[in-house]
């Protein structure tokens, strides 16, 4: 993976893809120039050809932090206005780092952004967003029981919508999204609607 050895030209570039990230959500009208400037980013190319400070696994994990702001969970998930959101990832070192450094110092309304790593499913409870790293996807598909429990369940192996997941990233060399839309609605969540447009359907 491709890093930003000058932190401060990496926190502005973090920056403006969680902008453009929000403003491909929000404003659907400006979505096809938006999503052309994320599939640069994702194959390693910007704009004017040079190239670019993220590799897909970056821009991955600023999307998968930014689920955070798309996602609506049921009123009793949280104890206070203040409570963390949890962000888990699960069997992937390596992004787990990316995620981390996407979601410092991030808010959602008064709850900050929290991300843990863990090893197994006794870990994954008291999250609000669980990623499956494909090598833990077998682990998951044995253990883990989504029953009742109001976490939005993403990974990115070709299988994982099957076994129970809500959001896939597909392997297509660019940043797009299949969504299980009977799991997501057993877990008791919501996704807001521009994301889902964005997403295709099992």
């Amino acid at each position: 993976m491709n890093f930003c050895l000058n932190r401060r030209y990496c926190g502005v570039q973090r920056s403006r893809l969680k902008a453009h990230f929000s403003n491909f959500l929000a404003r659907p009208w400006r979505r096809l120039s938006t999503l052309a400037l994320l599939i640069l980013c994702a194959a390693g190319a910007s704009a004017d050809g040079s190239k670019s400070a993220f590799s897909a696994n970056e821009v991955e994990a600023v999307f998968l932090v930014n689920f955070c702001r798309f996602t609506n969970w049921p009123a009793e998930t949280f104890t206070s206005s203040k409570q963390p959101i949890i962000i888990a990832v699960w069997g992937d070192d390596e992004f787990a780092t990316l995620v981390e450094r996407a979601a410092k110092g991030e808010h959602v309304g008064m709850h900050p952004v929290s991300v843990k790593r863990i090893q197994n499913a006794s870990e994954a409870e008291s999250v609000q967003i669980l990623y499956v790293g494909e090598s833990a996807e077998l682990s998951f598909e044995r253990t883990y029981d989504p029953e009742g429990k109001h976490v939005l369940l993403v990974g990115e192996s070709r299988h994982f919508l099957s076994v129970g997941g809500h959001l896939q990233f597909m392997p297509a060399g660019k940043i797009r999204l299949r969504v299980n839309l009977s799991a997501l609605k057993r877990s008791g969540l919501e996704l807001n609607s521009n994301l889902l447009r964005i997403c295709q359907t099992q």
